[in-house]
């Protein structure tokens, strides 16, 4: 199972910006982290994971802010790497946030077995 070690992403309360007339875009900060964090998932060497999957986010105990605003960038840039097809609930099971002793965000992704699911 996969783990990959990033940086922590901007909270979720600072991704987006809305420009009048025409909608919402990625702030600045966003679109430098989804950069930077895309090459260290090359030099990481991530592969896909097949399947129904579960992640768990570990983040610095140094973290600000609410755990649950770190999730969704994070899963954002595992479909943009190409690491899961989509996050939605056809493909990620279950979501684990929680602080602890590391340096960086780390992020494991794992194939679910896929009982009780319809096929």
């Amino acid at each position: 199972m996969p783990t990959f070690v990033l940086s922590v992403p901007p909270s979720a309360n600072a991704l987006f910006f809305n420009v009048k007339g025409r909608g919402r875009r990625k702030s600045h900060k966003y679109r430098a982290w989804i950069a930077g964090e895309l090459k260290a998932l090359v030099a990481q060497r991530a592969r896909p994971v097949r399947g129904h999957v579960s992640i768990t986010i570990t983040l610095p105990k140094s973290t600000r802010g609410d755990a649950s605003n770190r999730v969704k960038p994070a899963e954002d840039l595992l479909v943009r790497a190409g690491i899961i097809p989509d996050d939605s609930g056809k493909h990620v099971g279950s979501v684990t946030v929680t602080f602890g002793d590391v340096q960086m965000m780390h992020v494991q992704v794992e194939p679910m077995a896929e009982i009780g699911r319809a096929a």
